[in-house]
C-alpha cells in the first residue's frame, strides 16, 4: 500500500519573502541604492518592488506628523503591478490618503479618524471604490497591528536618520514606534522618509534593525496638528466656547468652571516671553465675536438657564 508522503512544512516562508523583496529593491537601484538610503528620484521605483498587489500597508497618517512624500510617491506606481492594497492607519488627513484608492491602488481601508478627508471618505464609500473593514479607536488599531492588521508594508516618517537607519522621530514620536515594531517583528518591511540624514542620531527611537530603507525628504513633513495648536493663534472667543463646552460636560460633577481672567493672564504673560504675539494684539478681530458671545449669555442667564453662580459672574461683568 502506498502512503502519500507529505510535504515537509515551510518555517521560513516570510523570511524568504522578505528576502526577496530585498533582492528586487537592490536589483533594481543598483548603485543609487547606497546601504538603506534610497534617493528621493527612486521612491516610486522603491515602492513597486517593495510592495505586492494585496498587501497590508500602513501609511502614517498619524495625529501630527504626515509620511508626505511616501504617500505622494504611492499614488504614482504601476497599477498593473500594485493594487487591491489593504490601507490600514489612524488618520486620513492627506488628500494622497484617498487618491490611492480613486486610482485603483488600493481598495480596503481600516482607520480611526477621518478629520479633513470624511466629506471626501463617504462619497468613495458610497461609490463602492472603499471597502471599509472597521473604524476603530486608536488603541485598539495600535493593537490589532500585532494580531490580524499587521503590515506587510510600513510607510513612516521621522525627524532623522543616521546611514545605518536608525531613526530619531523628533517631537513627534506618536504610533511610530508601535508601527515599526509590528512590521518588523511579522517581516515585514519598514520604509522611512527623514528630513535629514546627520552622522549620529540625538536619541534612537527606532532602532536600524528594525528599518528597511530611508528616504531622505526634499522638504520637512507635512504637519497636520489635529490636536494640538499654536498658543498664539487660540482667540478670546475660542477659549470662551471651551469654556462653555467644558461646564455642558462636566457641570452635573460639580467641576469648577476655568477661570477666563487666569487663562488671559497667562496669555498676556507667557506669550510675549516666547516670542509670540499676545493673544489681544494677534486676536483683536475677535473682540466683536467675544461680545455677542457675552450678550448670548446675558440673556441665558437673565432667562435662568444657567448655573446661578455662572449667572453672577456673567451678569456683574462689564
Amino acid at each position: 500500500m502506498n502512503v502519500p508522503i507529505a510535504e515537509a512544512p515551510v518555517w521560513n516562508r516570510r523570511i524568504t519573502a522578505l528576502k526577496h523583496r530585498h533582492e528586487r529593491v537592490a536589483s533594481r537601484l543598483g548603485p543609487r541604492l547606497r546601504g538603506k538610503v534610497v534617493p528621493t528620484d527612486g521612491v516610486v521605483a522603491l515602492l513597486e518592488e517593495v510592495i505586492e498587489p494585496g498587501d497590508r500597508v500602513c501609511l502614517e497618517g498619524n495625529n501630527q506628523k504626515q509620511a508626505d512624500v511616501l504617500a505622494r510617491a504611492l499614488t504614482d506606481v504601476d497599477r498593473t503591478r500594485i493594487h487591491d492594497l489593504h490601507m490600514v492607519q489612524s488618520v486620513l488627513a492627506l488628500p494622497e490618503h484617498l487618491d490611492v484608492f480613486e486610482r485603483g491602488i488600493a481598495t480596503r481601508l481600516d482607520f480611526s479618524f477621518s478629520g479633513p478627508q470624511a466629506g471626501r471618505l463617504a462619497k468613495l464609500a458610497g461609490a463602492g471604490k472603499i471597502a471599509i473593514g472597521a473604524i476603530h479607536t486608536y488603541l485598539e488599531l495600535f493593537g490589532r497591528y500585532f494580531i490580524d492588521l499587521t503590515p506587510n508594508v510600513a510607510l513612516v516618517a521621522a525627524q532623522s536618520a543616521d546611514r545605518e537607519g536608525n531613526l530619531y522621530t523628533g517631537p513627534n514620536t506618536e504610533d511610530t514606534p508601535v508601527i515599526a515594531e509590528a512590521t518588523t517583528f511579522a517581516s515585514g518591511v519598514v520604509i522611512a522618509q527623514v528630513n535629514e540624514l546627520v552622522e549620529r542620531v540625538p536619541r534612537i527611537d527606532i532602532p536600524s534593525d528594525w528599518v528597511g530603507f530611508v528616504v531622505e525628504s526634499p522638504r520637512p513633513h507635512y504637519i497636520e496638528p489635529l490636536f494640538t495648536r499654536d498658543p498664539a493663534r487660540i482667540s478670546e472667543i475660542q477659549v470662551l466656547m471651551a469654556m462653555m463646552a467644558i461646564k455642558g460636560i462636566y457641570a452635573e460633577y460639580g467641576a469648577p468652571a476655568p477661570d477666563l481672567r487666569r487663562i488671559a493672564r497667562i496669555a498676556r504673560q507667557d506669550l510675549p516671553a516666547l516670542g509670540l504675539e499676545s493673544a489681544s494684539d494677534a486676536h483683536s478681530r475677535d473682540r466683536s465675536g467675544l461680545r455677542r458671545v457675552r450678550a448670548f449669555l446675558r440673556l441665558r442667564a437673565r432667562d435662568g438657564e444657567l448655573h446661578p453662580r455662572a449667572a453672577r459672574r456673567v451678569l456683574h461683568r462689564p
